[in-house]
């Protein structure tokens, strides 16, 4: 039987982890970096930018709040550049500078040419249409014809625009070969970035697992739902572009999980009592294939992650003990299995939802995960024949079903 202080100490392990979570998620998020004051001087600092209306210096008093007014621009090496002075009281992210400038707040892009007239360029996405009584719905292209008329001088571009999406790397190559095209000097930030990076992490948290076997003859009685509280220790492996600023990436993440499940049940009849006592215990290598949307990146980050559980039991083992004990007579009567009372299939696949929080620190970045998986599996077996008092006989093969409640913490870098 399960030890009660066994699920103390679980449920302790449990809390502490969020309490753990919650105080380094309070922490600011400062990475090496640079501040352009209005007269060009050039300073380094260590800085913390999650809004797009100011950004936090560290210097030896402290932090400090700089509002775009205050200075030209702040950046990180070999990373990304923002500048104050295109649109009011706000910074924006610098792609290309030069003759022919292009900047970007969050889903707009910013065109400045040389004669400082400036083209601002957003997506509406499927529009609706009307001609007459008739409607329908197109996609947006007005700007990609502003596009076509702020580059008119360049109409070698024409074919490419028409071509092009409306992603980063295509209006950066627009700029680019425009710029190309009059001779006009530039410099194209974040080129050194890679196009794929990969962020790997260690993990570890907590999985509140039930078990239900659908055995469809419960006469005999037999436990059938099971609970366990284990740990879980993990890699992870975050595969995504820090070139094209996808919001979108590929999550593959390697689980130990070592389940074990025990569940008692007592039986009262006339001259005797039956107590059923179900142990099952299996190894088990996870690898969730998941895809991960990023929601909101401010000081905390919020991500949708979904996709596909894909399991090997390595080693399991069950036993049933199924124990008399005669009221009138202090007599026992004991049937116990072998290590195979049920039989799992060694490979299944499951469904996980979930959402990840994180938080940037100095040079790594902390996740909390909250998952559900769901598991069923019909082609469980089990040889309980010999409990009917019959060896040839079975009863019929049960649905395995496997619920999972995850908690984790990921360290990556």
């Amino acid at each position: 039987m399960k030890s009660k202080t066994c699920d103390h100490r679980n449920w302790f392990l449990f809390i502490y982890c969020i309490f753990f979570t919650t105080v380094i998620l309070a922490q600011s998020h400062f990475l090496p970096g640079f501040i352009i004051d209005n007269s060009r001087d050039t300073q380094t600092y260590l800085i913390d930018f999650s809004s797009f209306d100011q950004c936090i210096i560290k210097n030896q008093k402290g932090s400090v709040i700089i509002k775009p007014s205050e200075i030209y621009g702040f950046g990180f090496k070999d990373n990304k550049f923002y500048k104050s002075q295109i649109l009011k009281d706000t910074f924006v992210e610098v792609l290309v500078d030069g003759g022919s400038s292009l900047y970007r707040f969050k889903n707009t892009y910013i065109l400045e040419l040389t004669d400082k007239q400036t083209y601002r360029f957003e997506n509406l996405g499927v529009v609706k249409v009307t001609n007459g009584e008739k409607s329908f719905f197109v996609e947006d292209n007005k700007w990609r014809g502003l596009l076509k008329y702020a580059l008119k001088d360049g109409p070698e571009l024409n074919e490419f625009i028409d071509k092009m999406t409306f992603s980063e790397k295509d209006f950066k190559s627009a700029v680019i070969q425009y710029n190309d095209f009059k001779n006009l000097p530039y410099h194209s930030y974040k080129d050194r970035l890679k196009s794929i990076a990969i962020h790997k992490g260690l993990g570890f948290g907590v999985s509140l697992d039930k078990m239900h076997l659908d055995i469809q003859n419960l006469d005999y009685n037999f436990p059938i739902d099971f609970k366990s509280l284990d740990l879980l220790p993990y890699l992870s492996f975050e595969i995504f572009s820090p070139k094209e600023q996808s919001k979108t990436s590929l999550f593959i993440e390697t689980h130990f999980k070592f389940y074990s499940f025990s569940s008692d049940r007592k039986i009262g009849y006339t001259v005797f009592d039956r107590y059923v006592n179900t142990v099952i215990k299996f190894n088990q290598l996870t690898i969730p294939l998941l895809l991960k949307q990023q929601l909101m990146d401010k000081k905390i980050g919020l991500s949708l992650v979904g996709g596909l559980n894909v399991d090997f039991i390595v080693h399991q083992s069950s036993k049933v003990t199924n124990e008399d004990c005669y009221c009138t007579t202090p007599i026992y009567k004991v049937n116990r299995s072998n290590d195979m009372a049920y039989s799992f299939r060694p490979f299944q696949i499951g469904y996980v939802a979930g959402m990840v929080f994180t938080k940037r620190l100095s040079k790594r970045i902390l996740g909390l995960n909250i998952r559900y998986h769901y598991q069923i599996d019909h082609s469980t077996n089990t040889l309980l024949g010999f409990f009917v008092g019959d060896n040839s006989s079975k009863l019929p093969s049960p649905s395995f079903l496997l619920n999972n409640f995850i908690l984790t913490l990921t360290l990556s870098k």
